[in-house]
C-alpha cells in the first residue's frame, strides 16, 4: 500500500468513524503532507522504519526550519496513521514499535494579550457595537465573541458551536463541547459580558433565521472560525495594537487573569478544557467551593484589574 492511499484511507476514517471537525481534518492533512513530500507519493508503507523517521525528524528542523512543537505534532499524526493501519491489518509491523520519538519541547508561556491590550480591545469592540443600534451587525457579533473568549477562554471552535440551547442566561451557564468531544460548562460571571448577551439574544430574536447556532453573521448565517479570527485580528487593528492578535491569544489572558485572581488551577484546567493540568501550568507555577463560586470570586478581582 502506497503512503499517499493510506494517508487518504486515514483521513477518511477520522471524518466518517470519527467525526472528527473540518479544522482537526485540515490539520491532519497538512501534516500527513509533510511526510507524504518527504517520501515520494509513489513510496509504500513498508519502506518506513526508524532510519526514515530519523531522516524524517532532521528534514522537518533542517530543511522545513518548523519548531519542536511543529515536528511533535507531525509525528503524533504519523503515529496515529500507523496505529490505524496496524489495527485495521493493514500493516504486517508498526515501525513506531521499534522508534520512540523524544522531542523536548522548550517551556515557554504562549503569546497573548496584555492587560493594557485587552482593554483597547475590548474598548474598541463596545464603541463599534454601540453605533449599531438595534440590528444585529457584525460590530457587535464581534464584541460578543471577544466579551465570551475573554471571560471564559474558550477556543474560537468551541466559540463557533455553541447553540442557543447551550446558553442558560440566568446562571450565565454556557455548555461547551471540546476537543474529543468532552462537554463542559463555563460561566459567565461578568454583569457587563451578561449583559452584552442579553441584548445580543435580544437582537438575534428579531431576525427570521432558522440557524440555533449563537453567533450569526450581518446576513443571518452561522458565523465559521475564519470570520472570527478576521474580525478579531480587523478590531485590534482599529483599537491600535500594533501586533497581530489572534482569538487564541484571548484565551491566554482568560487563564491568566483567572490565576493572578486566586482561581484554583484545577478550576482553570476544567474552564479551558484541557485534558492534562500540565498544559494548565504553562500559564502559571503559582478551594473546593465549586467552580461557579471561584469563578465569581476571581472575576471580581479582574475587573477591579481593568477598571484601575
Amino acid at each position: 500500500m502506497q503512503i499517499n492511499s493510506a494517508c487518504k484511507a486515514f483521513i477518511t476514517h477520522c471524518q466518517v468513524d470519527k467525526n472528527l471537525s473540518r479544522h482537526t481534518l485540515r490539520a491532519y492533512r497538512a501534516d500527513l503532507d509533510d511526510f507524504i513530500s518527504f517520501m515520494g507519493s509513489t513510496a509504500k508503507i513498508t519502506e518506513c522504519d526508524k532510519e526514515r523517521f530519523r531522516e524524517y525528524l532532521l528534514y522537518l528542523s533542517n530543511q522545513r526550519g518548523l519548531k519542536e512543537t511543529s515536528s511533535k505534532r507531525r509525528f503524533a499524526c504519523l503515529k496515529a496513521v500507523f496505529s490505524w493501519l496496524e489495527e485495521e491489518e493493514l500493516l504486517n509491523e508498526n515501525p513506531f514499535h521499534k522508534y520512540k520519538v523524544r522531542i523536548k519541547l522548550p517551556a515557554r508561556l504562549p503569546r497573548a494579550l496584555t492587560l493594557t491590550e485587552a482593554k483597547k480591545l475590548l474598548g474598541y469592540a463596545k464603541r463599534a457595537a454601540d453605533s449599531g443600534g438595534e440590528k444585529l451587525t457584525q460590530e457587535l457579533s464581534t464584541q460578543v465573541a471577544i466579551e465570551i473568549m475573554l471571560a471564559t477562554g474558550i477556543r474560537v471552535g468551541e466559540l463557533v458551536s455553541i447553540r442557543l440551547e447551550n446558553i442558560d442566561i440566568e446562571s450565565g451557564a454556557l455548555t461547551i463541547m471540546g476537543k474529543g468531544h468532552r462537554e463542559r460548562k463555563v460561566y459567565i460571571v461578568n454583569d457587563g459580558a451578561i449583559s452584552t448577551l442579553e441584548s445580543y439574544l435580544k437582537k438575534r430574536n428579531r431576525i427570521t433565521s432558522f440557524e440555533q447556532t449563537l453567533l450569526l453573521n450581518s446576513q443571518g448565517n452561522p458565523v465559521t472560525t475564519d470570520q472570527i479570527r478576521k474580525w478579531v485580528r480587523d478590531a485590534a487593528e482599529s483599537a491600535g495594537i500594533k501586533r497581530r492578535i489572534t482569538p487564541h491569544m484571548l484565551r491566554n489572558p482568560a487563564a491568566t487573569f483567572l490565576l493572578e485572581a486566586g482561581l484554583d488551577i484545577r478550576y482553570v484546567q476544567k474552564l479551558l478544557g484541557h485534558r492534562s493540568i500540565s498544559t494548565t501550568q504553562i500559564y502559571t507555577h503559582v478551594t473546593d467551593t465549586g467552580l461557579k463560586d471561584a469563578l465569581i470570586t476571581a472575576a471580581l478581582n479582574r475587573e477591579k484589574m481593568i477598571d484601575n
